[in-house]
């Protein structure tokens, strides 16, 4: 088969260059199925060689913290590639396809128009994230929500992947859930990585900021006081994902009837939020509320033997494992890569209480909080909705 065309928007940002080297991952996997025909940045990039301003990005990052920051290497395979302007016409001229590692303002704009033309958007940003017709996708969990692209008006269809951290625990949450485990509430701590706030962090004044071993790195929330972006993006995206809201009024709703008492849609979620000097990877401590006893021996069972949905443990993207379980806790050294990054490596499961456990996730920012998680948003699509691409998938799968 052709390969499909593909995009890569905001390709030299830190979200952007991971999803080039997925490109390279997937070659060297035997699983490609696109070939990257166009490539976007800011724009004074335009015109310049992709390696040249990749590799000026990674070089930057390990000049500010060579003692944690290890430049990655420029996919070869790509060499050929100049950046192009940010132009829709131009870009559905040479793509059918497009990830989207673009900031949010920029995506608000760019995004509808590529759907107008044709280009199916699959995007890192939290732009549509809250639109009812555009799914917000972790193929694992919630692959079923795929169909609301067909409310779409457009002949291209967006789909959304969550905020980071959001991508790290809710996977957990669903595999309790397919057992019949009734949770009661969530509280989630976190302790992110520097690569999850892009390259500013190679300004000399967040250098600076980042020789403490933890610190809050988020504004607060002008609407809803004592929590700021992160912690509301993480507290309320799960809820969209898990099916219980899909609008934004619906959110509203449930979140006044929590405040006022009331029985609410909403699993109640509480959600802290850190910043911690380490490159790459984010480390959650989530304590679960269950409404019935359930014990860490239950917990380690259900999610050493969770399987994968076969509608998406057939696709290039999706590993072999949802959950690698360790008795301590997480490592970076040592599980961070994980199913090639793709898998959440759950530890130290503890009894906190008769009904609640506290577990240890950690997960790849940048791959299941980020654009790999797009590329497998995409390849869900291609499964569904091109029968040569699902028997295709399907045959990779078997070589594995």
């Amino acid at each position: 088969m052709e390969p499909i065309r593909l995009a890569i928007l905001g390709a030299t940002g830190m979200a952007g260059r991971d999803a080039l080297r997925h490109q390279q991952w997937l070659s060297e996997k035997e699983r490609q199925y696109a070939e990257i025909t166009y490539v976007t940045a800011g724009p004074t990039s335009v015109g310049r060689p992709l390696r040249a301003r990749y590799e000026e990005r990674e070089a930057a990052l390990a000049k500010a913290y060579p003692d944690i920051w290890e430049a990655q290497s420029f996919p070869s395979s790509l060499d050929h590639l100049t950046i192009q302007e940010m132009d829709p016409d131009q870009i559905a001229m040479h793509a059918d396809y497009a990830i989207s590692a673009l900031d949010s303002e920029v995506a608000r704009t760019i995004e509808p128009e590529l759907a107008r033309r044709g280009v199916h958007v699959f995007s890192n940003s939290s732009a549509y994230r809250w639109d009812p017709q555009v799914p917000l996708l972790v193929p694992e969990v919630n692959y079923n929500h795929l169909p609301l692209v067909k409310k779409q008006e457009t002949s291209g269809k967006r789909i959304c992947n969550p905020n980071c951290t959001t991508a790290g625990f809710i996977p957990i949450v669903w595999a309790f859930r397919q057992v019949g485990c009734t949770i009661a509430s969530i509280n989630l701590t976190t302790f992110q990585s520097l690569s999850g706030k892009g390259d500013a962090i190679a300004d000399p004044e967040y250098v600076a900021r980042a020789s403490s071993p933890v610190w809050v790195d988020w504004k607060p929330r002008d609407d809803r006081p004592g929590m700021n972006e992160e912690e509301w993006k993480s507290s309320y995206e799960p809820q969209k994902i898990l099916g219980r809201i899909g609008t934004m009024e619906e959110l509203d709703a449930g979140i006044r009837a929590q405040e006022l008492g009331q029985s609410s849609s909403l699993l109640p979620i509480s959600s802290r939020t850190h910043r911690i000097r380490q490159s790459y990877g984010h480390l959650e401590r989530v304590d679960i509320q269950f409404k019935s006893a359930t014990f860490v021996d239950e917990a380690i069972r259900v999610l050493r033997e969770c399987k994968i949905p076969e509608e998406v443990a057939f696709l290039p993207t999706t590993p072999t494992w949802l959950f690698y379980v360790t008795k301590g806790k997480p490592s970076y050294e040592k599980n961070l890569l994980a199913g090639g990054g793709m898998s959440i490596t759950v530890g130290d499961i503890q009894q906190v209480g008769e009904h609640t456990l506290r577990m240890w996730s950690l997960s790849h920012n940048l791959r299941r909080g980020a654009t790999w998680a797009g590329r497998q948003g995409l390849e869900l699509f291609l499964s569904q909705h091109v029968d040569d691409w699902n028997e295709f998938f399907h045959r990779l799968r078997q070589n594995r």
